[in-house]
């Protein structure tokens, strides 16, 4: 009797049941879209995978310049590596931001 209570009460459509009405409390609060959401969030992941280093590679390379290193990066070496990111990097991000909004949940069989 427990196994046929646990059954019921965690099927799949109970669960759907649950998230949907998770998703409607989340609507009223915030009253946002969760789309707009997920943009935000990988605009965010961008900002924050990159930033951090950004800011790194910045410092260490302006003290290599002021100590006169040839470890220094030159000035058309950083807008060759910034091109290639704008153009293949934060693109690529942004279709998987996109491939993953509109996939279709899977729900497995679980026991």
């Amino acid at each position: 009797m427990l196994g046929l209570c646990q059954v019921v009460l965690w099927s799949p459509s109970v669960q759907e049941q649950q998230l949907q009405s998770t998703i409607q409390a989340c609507r009223q609060c915030c009253k946002c879209d969760v789309a707009d959401l997920q943009v935000r969030n990988v605009l965010l992941a961008v900002a924050l995978f990159c930033g951090p280093m950004l800011i790194c590679f910045s410092f260490l390379n302006t003290v290599a310049i002021a100590y006169h290193s040839t470890a220094a990066l030159p000035f058309g070496t950083i807008c060759v590596i910034f091109v290639i990111w704008a153009l293949i990097t934060f693109p690529l991000t942004v279709l998987g931001g996109i491939a993953g909004k509109n996939k279709q949940v899977c729900h497995m069989p679980s026991k």
